[in-house]
């Protein structure tokens, strides 16, 4: 069973972007796979590397879809983005000192930030393309 399983309400309808947030949703549900199977000290450096990569490739690609759009909230957008890289940043350096309940917390952090960014900021950009007229 997923413990972050991808729902229909995630899509944004941008299928470059839906794609990626699966990707990452896959990585959460990886990293809670790896913690139920008692394995995740052993994988918690790959996931948190792979993670901090594709993060930033994926923020990359988001960013650049809004400024090809004007999309007004571009710069509060990126404002996120920044906060999660410096969270996982933050991880990265906390394990460093320390594994224990390291991976529950990323797990958990995670799963919270990508429900309210697609939710509520990712959806704000669907709406907006929409609203122009514009498909992706």
């Amino acid at each position: 069973m997923q413990f972050f399983p991808w729902k229909e309400q995630y899509s944004l309808n941008i299928s470059e972007i839906d794609e990626q947030h699966r990707m990452l949703v896959g990585m959460i549900d990886k990293l809670h796979t790896a913690m139920a199977e008692g394995r995740s000290k052993g994988v918690l450096d790959d996931i948190i590397t792979e993670l901090y990569n594709y993060t930033k490739f994926h923020f990359i690609t988001e960013e650049r879809l809004m400024d090809e759009h004007d999309y007004p909230a571009l710069e509060q957008h990126r404002l996120e983005h920044k906060k999660l890289i410096g969270k996982v940043l933050s991880m990265t350096e906390r394990k460093k000192e320390n594994t224990l309940g390291l991976s529950s917390d990323l797990s958990i952090m995670l799963q919270q930030w990508l429900n309210n960014h697609i939710l509520e900021t990712d959806k704000r950009f669907s709406e907006y393309l929409a609203g122009r007229g514009i498909t992706i």
